[in-house]
């Protein structure tokens, strides 16, 4: 009776929206054909701030390729408004579909395919391992200049397994084939950190990630795969400069019988403090910086983040 459960009946014109009616009696038999639509209320979890924006041509008619900020993930539990690919559709006025995946705390080029043609045709090039694809990571220490007899490239080839409990890959010699090269660009002296390229043939779940640990370089902030927290960059949810704007967005969507709305509504009226609230991690120093797809056609670069661009770098 508070529209949360709403109903379309069969003979109704299926594209406008407006067909769908609150179900107000509780006796009322669903009929074959009927279509219902139930609201739940829900809270997504705390992400760092960021849009996508666009790196894709405006007149490519099959992708729409976003430079995906550190922290948002492409897809998120509930489908909800906190991920790029919500983001992405808001901006195509479009169905979207992605190609690839990129880990949340990861930036860089995401290709989203606007069929699923064009979805298949991408795919199967990076299927095929046609796709080159080059990252950027800032590591921990000083990566070799050199390696294997004078090259400049270290190639990593080291099969892994993925452990759902722990959420993280592990070198194993029964695991996966995974390989991934490396190339210095530049060791920063201050902070005795290394910027490196990373070329992954192979597409593993957090594969960089857990080859640069393997090899005693693991990125530098990402104290999941043995970074330091000192290079971490955090901040907390709802923070109080922000309190006004926040305000506007939640009020109207507010339920007075949910714990976690009775929680903002206090932290709206500021009655709890900074220590208290969550924290939320921005990403990790590692970016896609560039995708080329040889059969399509097609290169899509992004432009490095900030931590990549540093003026001693």
């Amino acid at each position: 009776r508070n529209g949360d459960v709403q109903i379309r009946n069969a003979k109704a014109n299926r594209d406008d929206p407006w067909n769908f009616r609150v179900l107000f009696d509780d006796a009322y038999a669903v009929q074959r054909g009927d279509t219902m639509r139930v609201r739940h209320h829900i809270h997504e979890k705390c992400i760092a701030a960021g849009q996508p924006t666009v790196i894709s041509p405006s007149n490519d008619s099959d992708f729409l390729v976003v430079n995906k900020p550190a922290g948002v993930p492409i897809v998120n539990e509930v489908n909800g408004r906190n991920s790029v690919i919500f983001m992405a559709e808001r901006l195509a006025g479009r169905k979207l579909f992605y190609a690839h995946r990129l880990d949340a705390p990861v930036s860089g080029v995401l290709v989203l395919a606007k069929s699923k043609m064009a979805l298949k045709r991408a795919q199967a090039e990076i299927v095929a391992r046609t796709v080159k694809k080059t990252y950027i990571a800032r590591v921990l220490g000083r990566f070799p200049e050199t390696h294997n007899g004078g090259e400049d490239t270290l190639v990593v080839d080291s099969p892994l397994s993925f452990d759902k409990r722990r959420y993280a890959a592990y070198v194993n010699a029964s695991g996966r084939p995974s390989t991934t090269s490396f190339r210095l660009i530049r060791y920063i002296k201050e902070d005795n950190t290394s910027l490196v390229e990373c070329s992954p043939r192979t597409g593993r779940q957090h594969q960089i990630r857990a080859h640069l640990r393997h090899i005693g370089h693991p990125i530098a902030n990402d104290v999941a795969y043995g970074g330091k927290r000192e290079f971490l960059s955090e901040r907390v949810a709802f923070p109080s400069e922000d309190i006004e704007r926040l305000r506007k967005s939640y009020v109207p969507c507010m339920s007075a019988d949910c714990p976690r709305c009775r929680w903002i509504s206090d932290v709206l009226a500021g009655r709890i403090e900074e220590r208290e609230k969550p924290e939320v991690r921005q990403g990790i120093w590692l970016h896609a910086l560039s995708y080329v797809f040889p059969s399509l056609g097609r290169t899509y670069k992004a432009a490095p983040p900030t931590w990549a661009t540093l003026p001693n770098v």
